[in-house]
């Protein structure tokens, strides 16, 4: 493809850093076929099916340099940051990564059969590790390509065979304002070999939330966990709330014959943010657990599309995704499960609820399934409404008042989901209490 051909993008590409061991070999092909298929497709518009509720008008609005490297004093920053917002649960194996670029702030020792660090720097070390990256499928969406074509750095981590990680590892993405609008390009990978286990906790928050007319970063980002045969990988994502950027963020998972991910995503609202979440449960017996609870508010806008995919026999996935939307909010959720003509005795339950705490609040939902075997148990469903008034009215008269027990019901609704959070990131739990706290403050 030519120059000329290339579709306009508000993202000045033309200046991206790659370290070598990111340009060389199959990785570097990769990531030059994927950035020209990027830079053919550009940005999803209004025509685009899985873009027609969420509009990236302030992102084409605007002009994006992909972000340098920080200097060690907004490493420092956001580290001071993440020990404010996270409390006692900083500590154990943590990473930084800010705009896409990583620092390491405790790998936690050398443990036989683990390596843990920046992406870029295990790469120049063992380039064998580039196989962790896995190829991006075209449908995955431009997003998905624009990372896997122009990230510059990241996290990894891989857990050799039978290896059981008894401390959950932390890795904290961050976006930091610039003196010019800035893309973030994170890039997360994950890999449980045969019988392996751990817990991954990946945290996303802004140095400086705060409103602005047009978004000072946008991060497009990646994360690609591959659990292997007999593997389990427990995978909390936690977005906490930001005002000012635009984040896009692809969770991608392959998971083999009797492996398990459980994944828990928690986003507490931003200007616009978007989670693209692909299961593929490609071995026998493979299953997925997966629960989502966004909280969204007053000129907020989260979108969730999922899709899971099962292409072996036995699977078994189960999807619970909640929402609660106040002021002018809005939420989207677009769920797919898809069954293969091979995928016999497959188990796979969808379910969304959404709770609306103003008259303005509103949700965009479409559960689906798409079925090629005939020995299934499949099922799915939606709802949409407001809070029990019979429940509010018997919280009153027994002496609560109004705010208080709106909070009560709200933290009601979203127990399920966050009670599914692994024991590993419980604190995730007092995250959401604040935020729902915040939310029922907002007048009916």
């Amino acid at each position: 493809m030519t120059q000329a051909t290339a579709t306009l993008t508000p993202f000045d590409l033309d200046r991206l850093e790659a370290p070598p061991a990111l340009a060389a070999g199959a990785l570097g092909e990769r990531r030059r076929a994927a950035l020209e298929a990027f830079r053919a497709r550009g940005l999803p518009g209004a025509r685009d099916e899985a873009w027609r509720f969420t509009s990236l008008a302030p992102v084409a609005r605007g002009s994006f340099a992909p972000a340098p490297r920080p200097d060690a004093g907004v490493f420092a920053a956001v580290e001071r940051r993440a020990a404010e917002v996270l409390g006692a649960a900083w500590r154990g194996p943590r990473l930084l990564v800010v705009n896409g670029w990583a620092a390491a702030v405790d790998a936690g020792g050398d443990a036989a059969g683990v390596t843990f660090g920046g992406l870029a720097d295990a790469l120049a070390r063992d380039p064998a590790l580039a196989d962790l990256l896995g190829d991006v499928a075209p449908e995955a969406g431009p997003f998905a390509a624009l990372s896997a074509g122009a990230f510059s750095d990241g996290a990894l981590l891989r857990v050799g065979a039978g290896v059981a990680l008894t401390d959950p590892v932390l890795v904290v993405v961050a976006t930091a304002p610039g003196a010019e609008p800035l893309l973030g390009l994170p890039r997360v990978a994950v890999a449980l070999e045969r019988g392996a286990q751990a817990t991954v906790v990946e945290v996303h928050l802004a140095l400086e939330p705060g409103a602005t007319p047009a978004p000072r970063v946008v991060q497009s980002g990646l994360t690609q966990a591959h659990v292997g045969p007999g593997a389990r990988l427990d995978l909390v994502v936690a977005q906490l709330p930001d005002d000012d950027g635009v984040r896009v963020h692809g969770h991608h998972a392959r998971v083999e014959r009797d492996g398990l991910i459980g994944l828990s995503v928690v986003q507490l609202g931003g200007r616009l943010v978007r989670d693209d979440l692909r299961v593929l449960l490609d071995g026998e017996g493979a299953e997925a657990r997966v629960g989502g609870l966004y909280l969204v508010g007053d000129g907020q806008h989260v979108d969730d599309h999922v899709w899971m995919e099962h292409a072996r026999p036995h699977g078994t996935s189960a999807q619970l995704f909640k929402g609660v939307v106040a002021g002018a909010g809005r939420a989207v959720f677009d769920g797919q499960v898809h069954v293969r003509e091979d995928a016999q005795k497959t188990s796979a339950q969808q379910t969304n609820r959404n709770l609306l705490l103003s008259p303005a609040a509103a949700v965009n939902t479409n559960p689906r399934l798409t079925i090629h075997a005939d020995d299934v148990k499949c099922s799915h469903g939606a709802t949409i409404g407001q809070l029990d008034q019979d429940a509010l009215f018997y919280l009153r008269a027994r002496g609560l008042d109004r705010d208080v027990a709106r909070a009560l019901l709200t933290r009601a609704f979203a127990a399920e989901v966050v009670d599914a959070v692994p024991a590993g990131a419980a604190w995730v739990g007092d995250l959401v209490k604040a935020r729902l706290t915040a939310l029922t403050e907002v007048p009916a």
